[in-house]
C-alpha cells in the first residue's frame, strides 16, 4: 500500500503506526517516484488547484513528496536516487512523503 504521511513525518513512522501494523519498503521507492503516482496521491495543490506536473530539480532522503509551504505548492521527485536514495527514514519539516508500506510475514 501507498501511504500519504504528515509533513515531517518518515516513512518508518507512517507505514508504522499501530493502527496499520506495516513496515515500510523501502525497494518500491523507485516505483512511486513518478509524477504520475504523485498526482494520484495529491491530485490539488494546495491553492486547490489541480497538480499537473512535478519538479524533478530535488534530491534527498526524504523524497519523493509533497512540498506545500511554497507557493504554488510543489510534487517533488528525487532525480537523484542513486547517489541520495529515498529511504524509509528521512523525513522534512516542510514535506509530506509518499511512504510505500507493506506487511512482513514473520519468518519461521
Amino acid at each position: 500500500a501507498f501511504v500519504r504521511g504528515l509533513v515531517g513525518e518518515s516513512c518508518d513512522n507512517v507505514c508504522g503506526k499501530k493502527e496499520r501494523g506495516l513496515t515500510c519498503a523501502s525497494e518500491w521507492f523507485k516505483h512511486i517516484n513518478k509524477c504520475d503516482v504523485l498526482i494520484a496521491a495529491w491530485p490539488k495543490s494546495s491553492s486547490g488547484d489541480p497538480h499537473r506536473s512535478c519538479y524533478n530539480g530535488y534530491y534527498g532522503h526524504d523524497l519523493p513528496g509533497f512540498q506545500f509551504r511554497k507557493t504554488p505548492s510543489e510534487l517533488l521527485l528525487n532525480n537523484d536516487l542513486d547517489v541520495y536514495p529515498s529511504t524509509c527514514a528521512g523525513s522534512s519539516a516542510t514535506t509530506e512523503r509518499l511512504c510505500p508500506c507493506e506487511y512482513r510475514y514473520p519468518k519461521g
